[in-house]
């Protein structure tokens, strides 16, 4: 099933974008009009600009598990990491937007699965928290989700659905039924 936007044949405003040519790193529309596909896809990066594949992502999970070493290599502090994952906002019941119940604590760029029933908790019975980040965009859905004390990590990239999720929510947390159900399956195999 297409998962992508309808704009019902009309152009939509291009999206904003840092121009390097410009005073002050300005910043630019980009004219979806002329923009040839195939070329410079920088302003369709993700809202945070990071492109990964599932090994990448595996990495990053292992940085977090790894105090910040990289083989050898230490690139983070650990207490850098440390301030990333301690709550840095929870939500209080009107403090903020929880998209959906899917968000109920952040660190600095960590969600923190608070795994409140029905809500944050993706994987099913499961009640040790997760750390991670969570993405979906145009029908792709993807996840990172790690927890350090156990040293495990959950990796997914889902490039669409046979149907819309949005007709098939999660049967016990805010995902959808897709998600749920592979995130279910990987943590089965870590047992």
């Amino acid at each position: 099933m297409a998962q992508v936007d309808d704009h019902h044949g009309v152009v939509p405003a291009g999206p904003v974008i840092p121009d390097p040519d410009q005073p002050d790193d300005g910043f630019v529309t980009v004219d979806l009009g002329t923009y040839q596909p195939g070329a410079n896809a920088t302003a369709f990066s993700p809202h945070g600009g990071l492109r990964a594949s599932a090994l990448e992502l595996a990495q990053v999970a292992r940085l977090f598990m790894n105090q910040g070493r990289a083989g050898k290599v230490q690139l983070l502090k650990p207490q850098t990491l440390e301030q990333m994952i301690q709550p840095a906002w929870t939500f209080d019941g009107a403090n903020g937007d929880t998209m959906n119940q899917q968000a109920l604590s952040w660190g600095l760029g960590v969600w923190r699965f608070t795994h409140q029933p029905g809500q944050d908790c993706p994987v099913s019975g499961q009640l040790q928290p997760w750390l991670g980040h969570l993405g979906d965009a145009y029908g792709l859905y993807s996840g990172l989700l790690f927890d350090p004390q156990q040293q495990n990590a959950l990796v997914y990239i889902l490039g669409g659905q046979g149907c819309d999720p949005a007709l098939h929510p999660g049967l016990y947390s805010a995902y959808s039924r897709t998600e749920e159900q592979i995130l279910t399956a990987l943590y089965g195999l870590l047992s």
